[in-house]
């Protein structure tokens, strides 16, 4: 004990009073720094199109990295999350794979302007076992794919494309078209074999087993993917600097390496 007090004695005199106030003020800045970070930390709630899921996971690590705020990310059609959104799900951000339903809540008031587009979509055709890298989408006319499967053409973007590029082959029913509620389902039916083959987004094609070739054809309307602030996140931190960083370096990186295009 007697030990003890003898070196706080040599401590406090070593130790002088500005160089007290100097480790107080110190100290007390780093744990106002640490509030300010805990206070300012957010979280922001994603709606992402189906077929850019993968993707958005991606993106959200990074962000999550480079930022302190948080993302949860819900996926469905770009038009099933449309619906959700008008009818009050609690969203912050809306990632579509078009820019049809960002503008459409633009205008009814449920997005705030304007929207952005933060990828281009490639539409590729899918097979786990038909050769696809070889033969490329000439299987669709020699009748090597008898069932085929693409997302809902009336809620999911990629499936209209699909659907648009089957029609330009005027294939008289030869094939049989299954229709998933969106193109990640689409894909389930061929990665699973229930189908010869899906129409899914390149990115998709790319990150499963199996075979693919991209379908370039000007009977195809761009895939244009918008990214938009919805209304109810207006304050929102989170969600206005992940807005802000999936047009960076380090997001567009990301979203190349995934199989889009960027502008």
């Amino acid at each position: 004990m007697i030990s003890c007090v003898l070196h706080l004695h040599i401590f406090f005199r070593q130790f002088s009073f500005a160089g007290l106030r100097r480790w107080l003020v110190g100290i007390c800045c780093c744990i106002a720094c640490l509030h300010t970070n805990a206070a300012t930390a957010g979280e922001a709630r994603i709606a992402v199109a189906a077929n850019f899921y993968s993707s958005a996971s991606a993106l959200a690590q990074a962000f999550e990295q480079y930022s302190s705020h948080t993302l949860k990310l819900s996926t469905a059609s770009t038009g099933k999350l449309a619906i959700q959104i008008m009818h009050g799900a609690p969203f912050d951000v809306f990632l579509a794979a078009d820019t049809r339903r960002p503008q459409r809540l633009i205008k009814q008031g449920f997005a705030v302007a304007p929207a952005s587009t933060y990828a281009i979509g490639q539409l590729a055709l899918f097979s786990k076992a038909v050769r696809l890298d070889q033969l490329g989408s000439s299987v669709l006319l020699d009748g090597s794919i008898h069932r085929i499967a693409l997302a809902n053409p009336e809620s999911a973007p990629y499936g209209l494309a699909a659907q648009q590029f089957l029609n330009s082959l005027q294939l008289d029913n030869k094939i049989i078209r299954v229709t998933g509620d969106n193109v990640s389902q689409a894909l389930q039916f061929a990665d699973t074999g229930n189908v010869d083959a899906a129409f899914v987004s390149l990115g998709q094609a790319k990150a499963t087993q199996g075979y693919y070739t991209v379908i370039n054809s000007d009977k195809i309307t761009p895939i244009k993917q918008q990214a938009v602030l919805l209304k109810r996140a207006q304050k929102n931190a989170a969600a206005l600097e992940f807005l802000t960083f999936l047009h960076s370096p380090v997001a567009k990186k990301i979203i190349t390496d995934h199989g889009y295009l960027t502008e």
